[in-house]
């Protein structure tokens, strides 16, 4: 009798057991996270599309967007645009611009020398001549007479920008002191001329061909003194990034291009659009006759001594206009 019970109990445990497994509600698990796919950056670049920048420096580059985005941007969409590619110009502050190259975010940089960015990729050919000059009010009677002079002043310059070796090397000794006074962000030259006007600074600093172009176009330009230029100014380039992997076949290209366009006419003819000469006209050299060979590889430079073109000798700019209905030179 005892076993039987025994047996009934165990018998009813078992039951209980299996109806309790059978009813319970399932568990609910977890759900799985979606997946978020991304591709690797390189798939996302689109290699046709070429971007480029520069802050305003007309008339070599202007604002992105604008009716005239400066003759080297027209230099750059005659060159691969042809080609196939997409040229994108965008407007910075030149720190920033110099910056987001080095980073790769942008292919290229404009209008910049070597010693701007020396881990840059610079092509062999130029697309102008820096001509740093001084500018003063026309009541002053300070001049440039060598670096010693700017002891003397209080000197305005735009942050990052280079001048010459030497006034490179001002700057840096002085750049904390009130001798000095650099601006930057994309109206830096603006605000030069308006730190000059107001006597915060008693001249400023400035390749001649910019301020002669920007006081030929202001409805009510400053009146400016020339006080002299100072040696050093090379040429400027179209200069790529060290980080984008296209970088050397696009200053071959960019290369390949101007030589063409030189050969064909059409780079006068932008030029001459753009109201300036042939960089080499203003560096006191004549232009390269057109090749009449192969063109050369970007390893094999075609400069007459067989490196890149020497700096040119300052260029004493000329007069500046009187109002704004001269044309810029």
């Amino acid at each position: 009798m005892e076993r039987r019970f025994v047996f009934v109990l165990m018998v009813g445990a078992l039951l209980i057991g299996l109806a309790v497994a059978i009813y319970r509600p399932a568990r609910q698990l977890p759900e799985e996270p979606e997946l978020e796919v991304s591709l690797p950056a390189d798939r996302l670049v689109d290699d046709r599309v070429l971007t480029f920048c520069s802050d305003p420096w007309m008339p070599y580059a202007g604002e992105a967007g604008s009716p005239k985005e400066g003759y080297v941007v027209d230099l750059l969409r005659a060159i691969f645009t042809p080609q196939g590619f997409e040229v994108r110009y965008q407007t910075y502050p030149w720190s920033r611009c110099i910056e987001e190259t080095r980073q790769g975010q942008v292919l290229g940089i404009l209008c910049a020398e070597r010693q701007e960015a020396p881990d840059f990729t610079f092509p062999q050919e130029p697309v102008g001549v820096n001509q740093p000059a001084f500018f003063t009010r026309p009541g002053s009677d300070w001049t440039f007479t060598g670096i010693p002079s700017l002891e003397m002043i209080r000197l305005g310059a735009v942050q990052d920008y280079f001048y010459a070796d030497d006034l490179e090397e001002y700057i840096r000794l002085h750049r904390e002191s009130d001798r000095l006074i650099l601006t930057k962000g994309t109206d830096a030259l603006e605000h030069l001329f308006a730190l000059l006007a107001d006597g915060s600074i008693e001249a400023l600093v400035e390749n001649a061909l910019v301020v002669r172009y920007h006081q030929s176009l202001a409805t009510a330009p400053i009146p400016l003194r020339e006080a002299g230029s100072i040696a050093g100014g090379g040429f400027l380039f179209v200069a790529f990034s060290p980080r984008d992997p296209r970088a050397r076949d696009m200053a071959r290209r960019f290369d390949e291009g101007i030589r063409a366009l030189r050969s064909n006419g059409r780079l006068d003819q932008i030029l001459q659009e753009a109201g300036v000469s042939d960089w080499h006209a203003a560096a006191g050299r004549p232009p390269p006759p057109p090749p009449t060979g192969p063109l050369l590889p970007l390893s094999a430079p075609d400069h007459g001594s067989g490196e890149t073109p020497a700096a040119p000798p300052p260029v004493s700019p000329a007069p500046l206009p009187a109002s704004g209905s001269a044309p810029c030179p």
